[in-house]
């Protein structure tokens, strides 16, 4: 854990003391699309493991992303969150991308814990490299090894994770870079996660 906390974005936490007032939605505003996707949420049965909100700078993507975190946890069912942001250094590309998601995940599905310790016990310089490597090591192994020996507490830990802002990269390329290595990730995990 020690090689982990420093390369962890702090501000990319949904309750992050670093956001002095995140953007959320209104009360009693954006009420449907708030139902919509709580419903994909929770449907245990979806196909798609990826949902995408999208529309033009400005449109409340930030404030409803921000809302769907904070029902989320309050319902118990979010793992993780990366809120990258163009203006924070640590946020504004792919590098603390892998480790503040698996810093997340230990702390709410603490059957990886021990597996991505050791990888990073081994590989000191894992978080270096590229992020297909660092997802397949850190996530997909410890997951996919949790799910061996699953155990009622395992299958009811959270696993919803929220990235917001992808567009706040510094540059195209890492969006697609990041974009292709969550997908290469999902393929290869026996249990879902990404949602």
């Amino acid at each position: 854990m020690e090689v982990l906390r420093p390369k962890v974005a702090l501000g990319a936490f949904h309750n992050s003391a670093e956001q002095k007032d995140p953007p959320r939605c209104h009360p009693g505003t954006r009420t449907h699309i708030l139902e919509i996707i709580m419903s994909w949420i929770r449907n245990v049965e979806k196909i798609c493991m990826f949902t995408w909100l999208y529309g033009p700078a400005g449109a409340g993507k930030s404030a409803i992303a921000q809302t769907i975190a904070d029902m989320c946890h309050s319902a118990n069912l979010l793992a993780a969150t990366f809120f990258f942001s163009h203006m924070a250094m640590d946020r504004n590309s792919e590098q603390a991308l892998v480790s503040t998601i698996i810093y997340q995940l230990i702390l709410f599905i603490p059957e990886v814990r021990s597996r991505a310790v050791d990888a990073l016990e081994q590989d000191p310089l894992l978080l270096t490299k590229a992020i297909d490597t660092q997802l397949h090591e850190l996530l997909v192994i410890p997951l996919n090894e949790a799910a061996e020996k699953p155990d009622e507490t395992f299958d009811s830990r959270p696993r919803f994770i929220i990235l917001d802002g992808l567009d706040e990269c510094s540059d195209v390329r890492t969006q697609l870079r990041v974009l292709k290595a969550l997908e290469r990730a999902v393929e290869q995990l026996s249990t879902p996660l990404f949602s």
